[in-house]
């Protein structure tokens, strides 16, 4: 079950200042992504550990669709230098896409206390565009063609795998790529749209953790009828 999506709320003078921006991009249209986003944050603690816990603490979002953190790391008085920093990191529920995070764990970004007195001039956000990757329930229009299947292990089991077309355009050598990622049962939707007849396109699956990756050749014409099993080597 999804998590509700946050709010869109203005926030004006609210903003004192915020560690994080993190803003998402389509990656199939390049514009602003469609359907919720629901941001959870969470704390490494202790720090240094690698392990994380919620903090329930609620992200906002400005109307241009910039995720903000106002006043995270505010303290009523910071204690002098040495001030340490603390890692927090913000995962995504998102209705129709894949985040491509930075790193496996989301996208983590130093918070440093600050009070009233604080030289904010000092304070650096961590400034993220964030790639979302269309999953297979993404509402694409009814004109692309698609190439239908199922990415797995070579064990048989369900691989969660970014999937690259390289699409051939025309004689010259131009391309064009096309990303999407598979959903938790490894089913994917990859759009072609274009493919030249003189070079193959390439379709390659990836298992980000692992880097492991298979690939495979269509030729255009493409013939998409059915659905393609793409096997991965196990992790």
């Amino acid at each position: 079950m999804s998590t509700p999506p946050a709010p869109l709320v203005s926030l004006g003078r609210l903003l004192v200042f915020s560690p994080l921006g993190l803003s998402f991009t389509d990656d199939f249209t390049g514009g602003a992504p469609v359907g919720f986003i629901s941001p959870a944050l969470w704390v490494e603690t202790p720090p240094g550990s690698g392990k994380w816990l919620a903090t329930g603490v609620r992200g906002l979002f400005t109307p241009g669709g910039l995720l903000a953190y106002p006043n995270l790391g505010r303290r009523g008085r910071v204690p002098p230098p040495p001030v340490a920093t603390r890692n927090y990191r913000v995962t995504l529920d998102t209705q129709y896409y894949s985040p491509l995070y930075p790193v496996p764990t989301g996208v983590v970004f130093p918070v440093t206390p600050f009070d009233d007195d604080t030289d904010f001039s000092a304070l650096k956000p961590t400034m993220i565009v964030l790639p979302l990757l269309p999953n297979a329930n993404y509402p694409f229009d009814g004109t692309t063609a698609f190439l239908n299947g199922t990415v797995v292990t070579t064990a048989g089991a369900p691989a969660v795998a970014l999937l690259t077309a390289v699409e051939p355009i025309d004689d010259t050598g131009d391309i064009k790529r096309t990303r999407v990622m598979t959903d938790p049962g490894g089913r994917f939707r990859l759009p072609l749209r274009w493919g030249n007849a003189q070079s193959p396109t390439t379709v390659t699956a990836l298992d980000p953790a692992s880097m492991k990756s298979t690939a495979i050749s269509l030729t255009y014409p493409y013939v998409l009828s059915g659905s393609r099993t793409i096997a991965i080597p196990n992790p």
